[in-house]
């Protein structure tokens, strides 16, 4: 899991270096055709044509292998953490689970009974804050709609704006606040993972160099190599 997330970010980090290698074989063989003096400017305009429509198949393959690889390694980071999040947490006996139940019920008719919402609130505040266990916490966070609403539904102005943060932010940290070493680095693979998934490949200056090379349309091999050759296949087969 780590280390398919290092190996990711060593591939992210290493795509402009592939690009600029694909570059400096494009550029070699593009000013070969502006030297070769038995070319005519049409000779070499149709040449250069020739030529970077081999380049951007070459591209293709390059964005593709590097995007195959990149997508595995997040694929495979993702699996991992997700396998150790969702594992079955270990059951509490019936005899305890039903003593959380019937807290949690007496809660709600001494929140429903209370006429006083800051008394409401404090009496919410009390019991969430003895929470000490992962079971009682997941049981919590399953009746917790319906245990702040009616808090929060009377409270008014800022009073209310500022339980609603807290109760958001409450509601986050009982997802976390009883995990695992294991499951808190598997948490923390998983918002990396969610991170990389969020990143293009190549940086900007990638895209314009590109454009500047090969045209516009190619920009589109960065983001989606398999998209780009089904449009040109396609624009081919119309010409036909």
């Amino acid at each position: 899991m780590k280390t398919n997330i290092e190996n990711a970010r060593v591939i992210l980090n290493g795509t402009t270096g592939a690009y600029l290698k694909f570059k400096q074989e494009a550029q070699k063989r593009l000013s070969e055709i502006e030297r070769d003096r038995l070319l005519s400017d049409e000779g070499k305009r149709v040449k250069r044509e020739e030529v970077q429509k081999e380049l951007r198949a070459m591209l293709v393959d390059v964005v593709k292998e590097l995007k195959q690889m990149y997508t595995s390694e997040v694929a495979s980071a993702r699996k991992q953490a997700e396998a150790i999040l969702n594992r079955p947490k270990p059951k509490i006996d019936e005899k305890t689970a039903q003593q959380y139940r019937e807290e949690l019920a007496e809660l709600k008719t001494h929140l429903a009974l209370t006429p006083n919402p800051a008394r409401a609130k404090q009496l919410l505040d009390e019991y969430f804050g003895k929470i000490d266990n992962a079971a009682k916490a997941e049981m919590v966070r399953d009746e917790f709609g319906t245990l702040v609403q009616p808090v929060l539904s009377r409270l008014g102005g800022d009073s209310a704006l500022q339980a609603n943060l807290q109760y958001r932010t409450l509601y986050d940290t009982l997802k976390t606040k009883f995990l695992t070493d294991e499951e808190r680095e598997a948490q923390r693979a998983l918002e990396s993972v969610e991170a990389l998934e969020r990143s293009t490949l190549f940086p900007d200056l990638v895209y314009t160099d590109v454009r500047n090379l090969l045209g516009v349309r190619a920009m589109r091999i960065l983001d989606d190599p398999d998209a780009f050759v089904e449009v040109e296949e396609k624009q081919n087969e119309g010409s036909r």
